[in-house]
């Protein structure tokens, strides 16, 4: 069903168009109508998809983990940062915590020493694409896709001697061409079960307050302390509430991972 959608949401939004272009002169207006139908059911089914991607419609994503212990998996996006991932990675030291950090590769090149640290504490790396184009990703065609994951995944290599095994989109916006070209690189698309929405700006407390309500084993939760003096302070009270409940910050095996 994801792979019919995708394709068929694809071909309408392309190809209905010209399509109706094509038809238009000589259509009924019965036949008219229901193109134009089409196309904005195509366009609607295609921004729920891209804005909404736990529902998978265009393909599996994975939004949590399994475990039998009391352990979820925090995943930091948009790093790193000269200033204020040193003193992340301090934090995370501090309480004992494992983490993802899925690196824009463009912040990565620049910073090559903070990933060497990120993985000599034990933690693990993910491709969060080379330029992190948030604003234009939803409209990527593939094969600028494929590029802004390749090119992340080769400045890695370049600097750990290791690719990433999992993809997270900026924004976590999956358009129908990202579980494809995400699937031919073997990679998992990884987003989330608790989202702080710290990337948004607002109080510390209350972005730690919204994750802790939600978080449960087996959560994925993404967080963005690398971007924000902040995002910073949400993480340590957040990793402090976790502590409380007894809840540790552990990195799954690919195996466990829960496809939605």
């Amino acid at each position: 069903m994801a792979t019919f959608l995708r394709w068929a949401t694809v071909f309408a939004i392309w190809g209905g168009p010209v399509i109706l272009f094509a038809m238009w002169s000589g259509s009924s207006p019965f036949v008219r109508a229901m193109l134009l139908c089409g196309i904005t059911l195509a366009n609607g089914l295609y921004c729920l998809g891209t804005l909404f991607p736990a529902l998978g419609l265009f393909g599996p994503v994975r939004c949590r983990f399994e475990t039998a212990k009391q352990e979820v998996w925090l995943t930091l996006d948009d790093g790193p940062d000269p200033d204020l991932t040193p003193r992340v990675l301090d934090l995370l030291a501090a309480h004992g915590a494992k983490a993802t950090f899925f690196v824009v590769g463009k912040r990565a090149a620049a910073h090559s020493v903070l990933i060497l640290r990120m993985l000599a504490e034990g933690h693990s790396l993910g491709n969060h694409t080379q330029r992190h184009l948030s604003a234009m990703f939803w409209c990527l065609p593939w094969w600028i896709v494929g590029r802004e994951i390749d090119r992340c995944s080769e400045t890695l290599r370049e600097i750990c001697g290791v690719a990433p095994l999992f993809f997270r989109p900026p924004v976590g916006m999956v358009t129908p061409f990202v579980p494809p070209v995400v699937k031919r690189r073997s990679m998992d698309l990884v987003l989330w079960s608790v989202r702080g929405f710290d990337a948004m700006g607002g109080n510390a407390e209350t972005v730690a307050q919204r994750v802790l309500q939600q978080t449960d084993p087996g959560a994925i939760v993404v967080l963005h302390p690398e971007r924000t003096e902040e995002g910073l302070h949400a993480l340590s009270l957040i990793l402090d509430g976790l502590a409380r409940r007894g809840l540790t910050c552990a990195i799954p095996e690919q195996g466990a991972l829960r496809s939605e």
